[in-house]
């Protein structure tokens, strides 16, 4: 459209040209090559200000040719002239209308396609599947499954420094608040999204481009990229021995996601960027093999060099329990009142290894209803 609306603007000029001439473009010689010239300069002038439905003075382009002075027709009152200016009146009006028009459908277009470009980007930034931009310096990916309580509170304390990994059962549907929140209403990316067992897909992963600047600075000035995986349940978190078979990440889940990012390591930055694999779990968590064997998460890490950090969740949280008694106990006797069977007998089994009894508040006999 817009390749048609030039020519045909050009076309309307040169007819307007050959008007303004004394002499006609076609002669017994052959065409005339000063109003040829004359009618391309012409034309040519008057495309772009013809969008504003301005003209550019015939005499004006004649003089910048370097014609004669009788090079242009000298119009008088008889009819003749004045159908000829009628025409070129026309020809003028012609292309102005094709010229301001296509401007205005071309600036409209332009609105359109901004417009629609940033509801676009903003869906692939709430949807977790636009990579974030380079301008942020220490990065740590965080591999959470679809909800994670600690790093919702990473991402609010360290803001871009923290990039999750969530996963989304519907990458279309609205994200949750604080995707929203730390995303800036969808204008910067926050976060990546996988559907549910896509973790090792690598077509989950290959938009995702690491930067060199997301690298981690060490005391001995080498540089690492920093991946996390929690795979703590987020409903139950109180689960102090067995960890719950609902776990939003599990432990393969975890391995595969590792290894992707390392391959994405691998294309985005270098094949030797060195990896730091922390893993954020329960080491009591127990796994059996094909043959019946019985493991913890801890041993199959680390029987396979699958990571090289293990960050014991149940450890912050017995710690606060423990400083807490030995503040406010006087014995070695604790009560303790929960409705869930399994909390009570997690705790129990764990403050019994540090000579803590614990009973419940229906059996303790220090309490006296009188």
């Amino acid at each position: 459209m817009l390749g048609s609306s030039f020519v045909l603007v050009l076309g309307f000029g040169a007819h307007e040209a050959s008007l303004l001439c004394a002499r006609p473009l076609l002669c017994p010689n052959g065409m005339d090559p000063d109003v040829l010239r004359f009618m391309c300069w012409y034309a040519y002038e008057n495309v772009f200000i013809s969008c504003i439905w301005g003209t550019k003075p015939a005499a004006l382009v004649a003089s910048s040719l370097q014609l004669e002075p009788d090079f242009l027709r000298v119009f008088s009152a008889s009819p003749a002239d004045a159908a000829v200016q009628l025409k070129i009146f026309g020809d003028a009006t012609g292309r102005a209308m094709v010229a301001g028009f296509t401007l205005i459908t071309q600036l409209v277009q332009v609105v359109n396609q901004t417009a629609f470009a940033t509801e676009e980007f903003r869906k692939r930034v709430l949807s977790g599947t636009e990579t974030p931009i380079d301008v942020v310096h220490g990065r740590v990916i965080r591999v959470c499954g679809a909800e994670s309580d600690t790093t919702e509170v990473a991402m609010e304390r360290y803001g871009s420094h923290v990039f999750g990994v969530f996963e989304r059962r519907d990458l279309q549907a609205d994200p949750p608040y604080f995707v929203w929140q730390q995303s800036k209403k969808g204008t910067v990316p926050c976060y990546w999204g996988i559907a549910p067992n896509n973790y090792g897909q690598w077509w989950a992963w290959q938009s995702l481009r690491l930067s060199p600047e997301w690298l981690l600075h060490t005391a001995t000035s080498k540089r690492i990229l920093c991946i996390e995986a929690d795979t703590t349940p987020s409903e139950d978190s109180l689960s102090l021995i067995k960890a719950s078979p609902e776990n939003d990440l599990s432990v393969q889940d975890a391995v595969l996601s590792f290894r992707m990012l390392q391959h994405q390591a691998a294309l985005s930055l270098d094949k030797h960027t060195r990896l730091l694999r922390v893993v954020l779990g329960n080491s009591h968590q127990a796994g059996q093999s094909g043959s019946g064997r019985m493991y913890s998460v801890r041993e199959r890490y680390r029987d396979r060099d699958q990571l090289d950090v293990f960050v014991d969740d149940t450890a912050p949280v017995l710690l606060e329990v423990l400083q807490w008694l030995e503040k406010e106990s006087s014995g070695r006797r604790v009560c303790f009142e929960t409705p869930s069977n399994p909390y009570f007998d997690g705790l129990s089994k764990l403050l019994k290894e540090m000579n803590w009894e614990v009973v419940d508040v229906e059996f303790d006999e220090s309490r006296n209803p009188s």
